[in-house]
């Protein structure tokens, strides 16, 4: 617990300069029990910058090129979180989720191996009965970055696809030019409320949605969700229910158990026209739950799943 709270602490401080790698080495075959296991920690330190790397039994973590270990201001104006949100993730109030195209790091810090579906799959989603947000990632064939992202909230929507020349930003349908440190701003006529706010810093893009207080991350490798607390086991998506529990990971739309993370991404696929028989329902290998949470939960979930269908 206390070797999770310490790279809980790095991935919120040093978010821009985070990257997942799978476990190799020493401390991949380390015991995985509760209360044991091994850390190993490497600073490299570069004329005008720092590499950090956080090694342990479950994940690799890279912080490179790291130029605000001096000047932690710096650190908060290129993650674009104000000093509350920053104060909320290290105190837990708010969850962090990772997908990239091989691998998910779950809001109750569970890493598992997954093999994204070329269809968009539901990554992570407020699943109560007037859900308020959702995003939907796919991985992509092409020759470019290799996933692109669906991000739903407050009725209005942002899509990143990768293409040849970079990242291709739409916000409700539209295209949209994003430039370093000029934001693009989704708001109302008067520019009261502002729905979506999207910073470009290098080659990184940061989502913010100001109402949900949702933050997300887009390398075009991977995609890291920001939550707060308050969705705790409302919460439904390749990122988990969020609700504290490791082993309910693999619960699927249904509400029974898949075999592994590949299963559990391809019961979440959004399935359209074009991917409704392309990629079947995996099959169940348990029911963890009861049978009225079950109940309750597959038609939360079913009823947001066919109202982005519909949309």
């Amino acid at each position: 617990m206390a070797l999770a709270r310490v790279d809980t602490l790095l991935k919120a401080s040093l978010l821009p300069y985070w990257s997942m790698h799978a476990p190799h080495g020493p401390t991949a075959t380390a015991k995985k029990v509760a209360g044991a296991g091994h850390i190993e920690l490497k600073l490299d330190v570069n004329e005008d910058d720092v590499d950090l790397h956080v090694h342990t039994d479950l994940m690799h973590s890279h912080y490179e090129n790291v130029d605000v270990l001096k000047n932690f201001g710096m650190a908060l104006r290129n993650a674009r979180l104000p000093m509350s949100q920053m104060f909320a993730i290290k105190a837990g109030f708010v969850g962090i989720c990772d997908v990239a195209p091989k691998a998910v790091v779950t809001f109750d810090n569970v890493t598992m191996n997954a093999d994204l579906p070329t269809c968009y799959t539901l990554i992570s989603a407020d699943c109560s009965p007037n859900p308020r947000y959702a995003v939907f990632a796919k991985k992509t064939t092409g020759p470019s970055l290799p996933l692109a992202v669906k991000i739903y909230a407050g009725g209005h929507t942002l899509e990143l696809n990768p293409v040849a020349s970079g990242v291709e930003v739409k916000a409700n349908d539209k295209v949209v030019k994003v430039e370093n440190n000029k934001p693009y701003v989704l708001a109302d006529k008067d520019n009261v409320i502002q729905y979506i706010v999207v910073n470009k810093i290098g080659a990184r893009y940061y989502v913010q949605v100001p109402v949900l207080k949702l933050t997300f991350r887009y390398t075009g490798d991977d995609i890291t969700s920001m939550i707060p607390a308050t969705h705790r086991s409302q919460h439904c998506g390749l990122c988990g229910d969020y609700n504290g529990q490791f082993s309910r990971e693999l619960v699927s739309p249904s509400g029974c158990n898949v075999k592994d993370a590949t299963d559990l991404a391809r019961s979440y696929v959004l399935r359209d026209n074009k991917c409704k028989e392309s990629i079947p329902v995996p099959p169940c290998v348990a029911e963890p739950i009861s049978v009225g949470e079950r109940k309750t939960r597959s038609v939360g979930i079913v009823g947001l799943m066919d109202k982005f269908i519909r949309s």
